[in-house]
Formats: C-alpha cells, sequence, structure tokens
C-alpha cells in the first residue's frame, strides 16, 4: 500500500485520497506498507506514473526494502519529482517480495497497490 499517511504506529494500511494534489516539479514523499508475504524479508519497490516507470529516491529506478522478519510489515517512505506537464496522472506501485530468488522457471510474485489519481497543478 502507498498512501500519504505517515504514521509509522498504524496497524491498518489506510487507502490513498482519491486525488493528490501537487505543483509541477515538486518532489513528492509518499509512504509504503511492505509484507508480510511468507518467507519474505526483501522487497523490491518500483513506482509508474501513468504506467511508466518514474525514478524515485533521487533518481534510482526502484527502492529495496529489507525487514528483519518476514512475519512483519516494513514501513516506510519514498520520494519522487512531479510531471512538469499540468494535469491528472494514475499513480501506481507494485512490489515483489525476494526479487533476488528465483520462484520457478520466470515466475515473479508481483503485488501491486490501489491505483490513484496524482493532480498536478
Amino acid at each position: 500500500m502507498i498512501n500519504n499517511d505517515f504514521n509509522s504506529n498504524t496497524k491498518v494500511a489506510n487507502y490513498p485520497p482519491h486525488s493528490l494534489s501537487v505543483k509541477l516539479n515538486e518532489e513528492v514523499t509518499l509512504a509504503y506498507l511492505a509484507g508480510p508475504e511468507e518467507n519474505a524479508t526483501n522487497y523490491l519497490l518500483t513506482v509508474l506514473i501513468d504506467w511508466k516507470q518514474t525514478f524515485i529516491n533521487h533518481n534510482e529506478p526502484f527502492q529495496i526494502i529489507n525487514i528483519a522478519d518476514f512475519n512483519k510489515v516494513g514501513y516506510g517512505t519514498f520520494t519522487f519529482i512531479a510531471p512538469i506537464d499540468p494535469r491528472d496522472y494514475e499513480l501506481i506501485a507494485y512490489l515483489i517480495p525476494e526479487p533476488f530468488t528465483r520462484k520457478g522457471k520466470d515466475s515473479f510474485s508481483i503485488s501491486s497497490s490501489t491505483r490513484f489519481t496524482l493532480s498536478v497543478q
């Protein structure tokens, strides 16, 4: 789940707002909750704006999330730069547990966040 809820003590993953308003070229910070996934302590987080992968955390294509115990939920934040064209965009994130471990012939388990609108003004 990705959202704008920065309370790390929450036991519930709140849904993101239907629309998040930001300024052109603004650095945006969002929170993530990752896991728990059976036997997973590492996750790869990638973010898409209008179905195109966007750089996060100052020019990184993805973020690796490490969780000490696979029964726990990882909490943290990531940043990205809002587009420079004023309009509405679709924002979604994907999470791949244990991205460096082969899970079969060519398959990985992928979870997606709730999609929501990023309104750039």
